[in-house]
């Protein structure tokens, strides 16, 4: 349960220790403080904690409530994260995932008995749920208070989820560019943001995600250097806007191509409509391209008048009777038609005269 005083963790992994940590059901490693220790080294309670262990660490299928950090993981190459579960407590600040690195030449040199190689954090994290409860950061790509980090590549792909929390990814400051992507993840209802990154020499790729709506404020819930486009339009995350973009593209060039002299102007005045609908927001752009094909396939080409006009000019009154001439008027005035009516009623016309 939440304690005051010293910080305590679930599972820990130090000074080049390794292994795999899975399957664990871990609840309420918490504490009431949020504070730097006097060496300048964050305190967290931690359910799941790395300092310094081994390359290639696992973390997996786990299950973590109600705890101040789920994961902390500093300096760490290979590392794993997939298929882990974790929400957090409400009530103070708490962080999901945390990954942090250093570059202090002394303590990242290979003799360093601590840390055996590197210092910097190589990281692939796969269908996580990070559950937040309003406040908080769900991944946290960070640094020790006292040096810089060099985290190295990290991505956070295949349908992971970070959602509730009051910035879903926070990326600190650094003295490098570092490698971030998160993709194919769910970024929703994250209070405040859904990511920050504050470190100027990172862009954070952040490409093909669902953050929750069709048209996502992108102004509003991402800070500072992140690539986001394309990113999906469904929850389906079958559809991005750059495929609905291409769409309207594809189907206007149709049109365009299409010859308003070939088809009547009612069926052409549908296709007019649709060309003029706003296409502003993805929800537009489909409600525009759908339109318009619908439009293209309703087009009625004008008829052909050939045979029509065949039928009447070999018929002379002269070589009929008074009245079947005026049998015959009778039927031509009652199938009177034009290049406006549709092939079908010409062909009729035709046959009846």
């Amino acid at each position: 349960g939440v304690v005051a005083g010293p910080i305590q963790d679930g599972i820990s992994f130090q000074d080049n220790a390794g292994g795999s940590i899975t399957h664990n059901t871990i609840s309420a490693i918490a504490s009431n403080e949020d504070i730097i220790n006097a060496n300048g080294y964050p305190d967290n309670a931690t359910a799941i904690f790395l300092w310094d262990s081994a390359d290639g660490v696992i973390i997996s299928n786990n299950l973590i409530n109600n705890s101040q950090v789920g994961i902390m993981v500093q300096a760490v190459a290979g590392l794993i994260i997939s298929d882990n579960q974790i929400n957090s407590p409400a009530g103070f600040q708490q962080k999901g995932i945390w990954l942090l690195g250093r570059t202090s030449t002394t303590i990242c040199a290979p003799t360093y008995a601590g840390k055996g190689v590197g210092c910097g954090i190589s990281a692939t994290l796969t269908n996580n749920t990070l559950t937040g409860s309003g406040a908080g950061l769900g991944l946290v790509i960070g640094k020790t208070p006292d040096v810089s980090f060099t985290p190295a590549p990290i991505s956070v792909a295949a349908n992971g989820t970070i959602s509730g929390w009051d910035q879903g990814i926070w990326v600190g400051p650094s003295s490098i560019a570092n490698t971030v992507s998160i993709s194919s993840s769910f970024i929703i209802g994250n209070l405040t943001k859904a990511i920050n990154n504050t470190d100027g020499a990172t862009t954070v790729t952040a490409t093909n995600n669902w953050w929750g709506s069709i048209d996502p404020v992108f102004a509003s819930i991402i800070s500072g250097n992140v690539t986001h486009d394309p990113y999906y339009i469904n929850i389906g995350m079958s559809q991005t806007n750059v495929q609905v973009a291409t769409a309207l593209t594809t189907a206007t060039i149709t049109a365009n191509g299409e010859v308003q002299a070939s088809y009547t102007p009612a069926s052409w005045s549908i296709l007019t409509t649709a060309l003029a609908l706003p296409e502003t927001t993805n929800a537009e752009i489909i409600i525009k391209t759908t339109a318009i094909n619908g439009a293209i396939a309703l087009l009625v080409p004008k008829a052909g008048l050939e045979e029509y006009t065949a039928a009447l000019i070999v018929v002379h009154q002269a070589d009929y009777t008074t009245a079947s001439w005026s049998e015959y008027q009778g039927i031509v005035l009652a199938n009177v038609v034009t290049d406006q009516n549709t092939q079908s009623e010409v062909d009729a016309a035709t046959a009846n005269i």
